[in-house]
């Protein structure tokens, strides 16, 4: 079986907050973010010089079959439906896709999240409990009928469901097929603001322009921090900071195995290049280290420009973070994280771009 690159680099030194290091006072274990007392990364380092060094950003350019290839990821993951009364008379088969609408009953109860009008159904696709798809083969268009299907046990979406077999009232509206294309109808009925095709394909073009630049240009910045950090003498590189940004690198790997309800070896083979933990562990050290350098020279010169963060910066910054969604509102952010650690990643912030300012451009 191929293995498929379900997670990418899922931590990244300025975007997903995990800049810093940590420790738990009165224990050695490796903390997680939410668990750990912050403080900046210690270790000693006589840094190199930081002004004036090369800085370029590569130019970018989105073509039309980058655009074109962002569309048809659009499609898979939204596929553009569309009614066909072509097949209507027909009893469904596998493979057909048809639009119904159903309601879930557990003892003749309706439960949450088990009902929905107008949902576009692949027989056969799987996304359904086992007994659901099977029970609309064979059904024509305007039929009403009872289903019975039964829940995986565990189901992690409503434990209470768990193993138990319910009943689906289904009604088949209508037939529906694929189109492999943007139409008008499609970005109105998937959009809020856009309208049609051309706005559509304007937007993508947009957006991937807008984040190839952001990608040039963290690259960019990296490369310039790099350049201090190789000539940077480090004098003493404290290991617990390295097995703490460690652990946060393979935190997401450890969470998708519970997730998936297997253990962390298995995952690892099946869905990502990794073939074994300690693989992991040692890339995951070694990222970390490198990290954990680079923190250390951000510091050095922090404190020597006497970089600091006003309190409107921050609250900029975390509402910034809300806005992105993860995390929810403000007080959450700040909950999960913590104002210290939310201040040190923004004074680091800072200071990556303070060296792009005094940079040879």
């Amino acid at each position: 079986m191929k293995k498929s690159y379900v997670l990418g680099c899922l931590i990244l030194l300025f975007g997903l907050l995990t800049c810093g290091c940590g420790k738990k006072a009165g224990n050695d274990a490796t903390p997680t973010p939410m668990q750990q007392t912050f403080h900046p990364c210690g270790g000693s380092v006589i840094i190199a010089e930081y002004k004036g060094l090369p800085y370029a950003v590569e130019t970018v350019n989105i073509s039309d079959e980058d655009v074109e290839k962002q569309i048809a990821q659009f499609l898979k993951q939204i596929p553009n439906y569309v009614r066909d009364d072509s097949k209507t008379g027909k009893a469904v088969a596998s493979g057909d896709i048809v639009n119904i609408d159903f309601v879930g009953y557990d003892n003749g109860v309706a439960f949450e999240g088990g009902a929905s009008k107008g949902y576009d159904l692949g027989i056969g696709s799987g996304s359904f409990i086992e007994g659901f798809e099977d029970g609309v083969i064979g059904m024509k268009v305007g039929e009403k009928k009872i289903i019975s299907a039964t829940f995986p046990n565990p189901y992690q979406n409503n434990t209470a469901l768990s193993g138990k077999t319910v009943s689906f009232e289904v009604t088949v509206n209508y037939y529906v097929k694929q189109l492999y294309e943007v139409t008008d109808e499609y970005v109105e009925k998937n959009s809020r603001q856009l309208k049609t095709k051309d706005e559509f394909y304007a937007f993508v073009r947009e957006n991937l322009e807008k984040d190839a630049k952001a990608e040039v240009e963290e690259a960019a910045k990296l490369k310039l921090l790099n350049a201090v950090v190789s000539a940077s003498e480090f004098k003493a590189i404290d290991e617990y900071d390295v097995n703490f940004y460690a652990a946060q690198l393979m935190a997401p790997y450890e969470g998708y195995a519970k997730q998936y309800q297997m253990d962390v070896e298995s995952f690892l083979k099946q869905f990502t290049p990794y073939s074994s933990y300690d693989e992991l562990l040692t890339e995951s050290k070694a990222r970390a280290k490198e990290s954990v350098k680079q923190f250390m020279v951000l510091q050095q010169i922090a404190d020597k420009e006497n970089i600091t963060v006003t309190e409107e910066e921050y609250v900029a910054y975390v509402q910034g973070i809300a806005d992105r969604g993860q995390y929810g509102t403000v007080a959450n952010v700040e909950s999960y994280f913590g104002r210290d650690y939310l201040m040190y990643n923004k004074k680091m912030e800072k200071t990556l771009d303070y060296l792009v300012e005094v940079s040879a451009k």
